[in-house]
C-alpha cells in the first residue's frame, strides 16, 4: 500500500474514533446539564461503552502496524509526519495502559 492510501486509511480511522468520542462528549455534557436525577446509571454505562469502543479502536494492532509503517515513511509531507508522529505516541501510550489493565 502507498504511503498517500496508508494515510487516507489512517484519516479514516482517526475520524472515527473522533466521532464516537464527540457523541461521548454530548453525553457527558447533556448528563452535566439536562439529564434527570435517575437517567445517571444509565448515561453511565453509555458513556463507559462509548469511551470503551474509542479505546478499542485506538489500541488495534493493525492502527499500531500501519502508524509504524507511516512513521517510517518518505512519502508523507511534514504535517501528515507530525500528525502520525502524535497519533503513534497516543497509540502507545494506550497500548500501556490497557496492557497494565490486564496484567
Amino acid at each position: 500500500m502507498s504511503s498517500e492510501e496508508l494515510y487516507d486509511s489512517y484519516k479514516t480511522k482517526m475520524q472515527k474514533i473522533a466521532d464516537v468520542k464527540y457523541a461521548a462528549a454530548v453525553l457527558e455534557w447533556d448528563q452535566e446539564t439536562y439529564m434527570p436525577a435517575k437517567g445517571s446509571d444509565y448515561r453511565g454505562r453509555q458513556i463507559a461503552t462509548l469511551n470503551e469502543i474509542a479505546h478499542s479502536f485506538l489500541t488495534e494492532e493493525s492502527l499500531g502496524s500501519s502508524l509504524l509503517e507511516m512513521n517510517s515513511a518518505t512519502g508523507l509531507n511534514a504535517e501528515e509526519k507530525k500528525n502520525v508522529e502524535l497519533s503513534l505516541q497516543d497509540y502507545q501510550r494506550n497500548k500501556n495502559i490497557k496492557s497494565s489493565n490486564h496484567d
